[in-house]
């Protein structure tokens, strides 16, 4: 860009908008709302945190038996 151009009103404004965060709660809800239209998004319940955490220690211990073999 050449500094000697013009800027409008509505480039700048633009470029504040673009520098803008939304608020915590508005970013989940948009981040929400992109994951239901790619039907994606899913409730995690404690049953599934249960099994995860427990496949994950299953993975952790089979790491720690290959390293100390």
């Amino acid at each position: 860009m050449n500094p000697h151009d013009k800027i409008s009103a509505e480039e700048i404004q633009a470029s504040l908008d673009a520098l803008s965060l939304p608020s915590p709660t508005q970013l989940t809800v948009n981040i929400t709302r992109k994951l239901y239209k790619q039907g994606t998004y899913r409730v995690v319940d404690g049953k599934t945190i249960r099994k995860l955490t427990a496949e994950l220690r299953a993975k952790n211990q089979a790491a720690k038996r290959r390293r100390s073999s």
